[in-house]
């Protein structure tokens, strides 16, 4: 008797929950609809935000191997050793086509255009950063691909079965180049003179300018002379009457860019081996970033410490190593007399040359370049003795911390931990 009081009380609760008008009505709780999302600056710029995460770059800090393919870098991993000797390029290898991004970006342009709920001068800034990355793509793409079809709304599929208007021809190489130009030109005023590097500035937009309108020169002028790098209709390919302009429109850009007096070249330390280091380390005074990925936010992390420091201070880490500069990286530092000279390999006898003690690679080369390399036993980011150890001045005492901003003339002598 007490199961069937049980069901009808169930019942009865089903039905009348059922019913229950507010019940079946009521907003969706883990959803927001499209109108939801713009009454609201936040939630727009969450949209925004999502959108500056999905810029397309090859080389990615999530992808440590990526630095390995042409950089001056050496993967130790063991099964990454063959990008070193790769001669054969897939027609994929470096290939884009990502028009899901670029329609999303169409949507949110279409979108923000028609609120009209929106500060017009937030709605503005809005737009001019969706068609920035929007530019940044179409950049990316024509980088790898040539001349692609320019499209730059929103396409929908009528279910006719003629889907024949949906398709689109390949622009002219120099013609997805000219948008980039123009839409830059078109957006800056609409963007910050500063104050973020993790958003699009007017700076942003002229680095970009820039550096489309040089690729497009460097095609131009150089492209001519390269065999099987052109088609008839100029999809691949740009003639050679168009370098100057580029050149020209490369240059104007990158003085407006400089003239703005928002970016300067890092020169915050004293110290030259301390200030080349803090250039990729100083995240909050570094007036040399223009535009970056930003990894300060809560939950956006990576793990390119994790697979890439030194085994020797990796501590509880299981992995690390697996990056390294390469031959040609050391020899790029100067020698103490300002000169560049290769490493010697072997000796004045012909005998090889063996480098058992890492610091002898850095030999009669400029000490405070070469303090910045991390030795093992060395102390990742510790005090400049830590890194500095073994460096000694002409009369034989070991360099302090407090001469580390001073010109001291050094020698390199065995390294101590």
């Amino acid at each position: 008797m007490k199961k069937i009081i049980l069901s009808i009380c169930a019942c009865v609760a089903l039905f009348t929950a059922c019913n229950d008008e507010e019940f079946l009505t009521r907003e969706p709780q883990d959803i927001l609809l499209e109108e939801q999302v713009w009454e609201s600056e936040d939630l727009v710029l969450s949209v925004l935000a999502d959108l500056y995460n999905r810029i397309p770059d090859y080389q990615q800090l999530e992808s440590w191997w990526n630095y390995t393919n042409f950089d001056e870098a050496f993967a130790s991993n063991a099964g990454d050793y063959w990008r070193h000797q790769n001669q054969d390029y897939g027609y994929g290898d470096w290939g884009m086509w990502d028009y899901g991004f670029i329609r999303d970006l169409n949507l949110f342009i279409e979108s923000a255009e028609a609120a009209d709920q929106l500060d017009p001068n937030v709605k503005a800034r809005f737009i001019a950063e969706a068609k920035f990355i929007r530019a940044m793509s179409y950049f990316e793409h024509v980088k790898r691909m040539g001349g692609v079809p320019l499209i730059l709304e929103s396409l929908e599929y009528d279910y006719s079965g003629d889907p024949t208007y949906l398709q689109y021809p390949r622009a002219k190489e120099h013609e997805i180049y000219d948008f980039v130009i123009e839409e830059m030109e078109a957006i800056k005023g609409d963007l910050p003179d500063g104050g973020t590097v993790s958003r699009a500035t007017m700076g942003a937009a002229l680095a970009l300018e820039a550096r489309a309108a040089l690729y497009a020169a460097s095609i131009a002028n150089y492209g001519q002379t390269t065999p099987n790098v052109s088609l008839p209709g100029e999809e691949v390919g740009i003639p050679a009457s168009m370098a100057d302009g580029y050149y020209t429109t490369a240059l104007r850009a990158a003085e407006e860019l400089m003239g703005m007096g928002t970016y300067q070249l890092y020169n915050n330390d004293p110290d030259p081996a301390e200030n080349f280091a803090n250039i990729f380390l100083n995240k909050s005074a570094n007036n040399e970033v223009i535009f970056a990925k930003d990894y300060l936010v809560q939950a956006r992390t990576h793990y390119f410490t994790i697979e890439t420091i030194p085994r020797s201070l990796r501590e509880e880490n299981t992995v690390g190593g697996k990056l390294n500069p390469s031959l040609n990286l050391v020899q790029s530092f100067e020698l103490l007399d300002n000169t560049f000279a290769p490493l010697p390999t072997t000796d004045e006898n012909g005998d090889p040359i063996y480098y058992e003690n890492p610091e002898d690679i850095f030999a009669g080369r400029d000490p405070r370049l070469a303090g910045t390399v991390i030795f093992p036993g060395a102390t990742f980011r510790g005090s400049p003795v830590d890194i500095w150890a073994g460096w000694k001045t002409e009369d034989g005492s070991l360099i302090t911390s407090d001469q580390l901003g001073e010109e001291v003339n050094c020698q390199m002598v065995k390294m101590t931990s």
